[in-house]
């Protein structure tokens, strides 16, 4: 299974997202931004429960401002996710995540929201 992970650059809860990551089928991928936060700790629950992962961080000195919802993009059409895990407690808030997952629902893709 292919599973795309994004959410709050300040999300603190590790657990949360380690937990739902074992919940995970053997083999899956764990597919992220390199952004702080729920990002950068799914990579690392991804290397501690030994999954495999790929990395997509945004290009904001070539793209500015651009540069998150580009990778957004990149990520859902060059990554493939079966899933989305988004770890946010305020989505409404939220600008890269809440993009994140708009676009996979419009692509079809199953969304999780955790917060």
């Amino acid at each position: 299974m292919r599973v795309l992970v994004c959410g709050d650059r300040k999300w603190e809860n590790y657990e949360a997202i380690l937990g739902r990551l074992r919940q995970l089928p053997e083999g899956s991928v764990i597919i992220e931004g390199e952004a702080q936060g729920a990002d950068k700790m799914a990579r690392r629950a991804a290397e501690e429960l030994g999954l495999s992962f790929v990395s997509y961080p945004a290009a904001w000195d070539r793209f500015g401002r651009g540069a998150g919802r580009m990778r957004n993009r990149q990520m859902l059409r060059d990554g493939l996710p079966d899933l989305v895990l988004a770890f946010h407690s305020r989505l409404e808030d939220s600008k890269g995540t809440l993009n994140m997952v708009a676009i996979a629902l419009q692509a079809g893709v199953q969304v999780e929201v955790m917060g």
